[in-house]
């Protein structure tokens, strides 16, 4: 989840791209829904911590199995969720909240497609009207304490 649109499709797009260069196939379409959602209690705050901390690596073969241990340890600790800087969109923010009683709201805003035609960088656009293509899974990896945004489930 992140604070901003932007963010969120620099994310989602990332993801995405890795598993289609994954197959070698730079063709799909995805449609992707705002959602807005408040949150509740205390979260880890990356945001401006000193060095650079091995979880916020690029790097998945650093940077994820940091990410797992830093969402034990914060659960652990009875933390509902780490904000931290975005490691794909410099400059953006995400959330992740760790547990579901963290999420206190959820309405939905916009639906945006991203179309990957024989390239690794999608194009992007508004449905107008705002339907999600069926079958459509969410997660809900917020953003920032008070309102953010989420992508689909990859």
């Amino acid at each position: 989840m992140a604070l901003r649109v932007e963010t969120c499709r620099i994310k989602a797009a990332f993801h995405l791209t890795r598993e289609l260069q994954r197959v070698n196939d730079f063709n799909a379409v995805v449609d992707y829904a705002e959602m807005f959602a408040s949150f509740a209690g205390e979260f880890v705050d990356l945001r401006d911590v000193g060095p650079r901390p091995a979880c916020l690596d690029p790097d998945p073969t650093i940077g994820y199995p940091a990410r797992n241990a830093l969402a034990e340890l914060t659960r652990r600790n009875g933390y509902n969720g780490v904000v931290y800087p975005s490691v794909q969109h410099q400059g953006g923010t995400c959330q992740v909240a760790l547990w579901p009683v963290a999420v206190q709201s959820v309405t939905t805003g916009r639906v945006l497609r991203a179309a990957w035609v024989s390239s690794v960088t999608p194009t992007w656009s508004e449905l107008a009207d705002g339907a999600v293509s069926a079958g459509q899974a969410f997660r809900l990896d917020p953003p920032g304490a008070g309102h953010g945004r989420c992508a689909p489930d990859r």
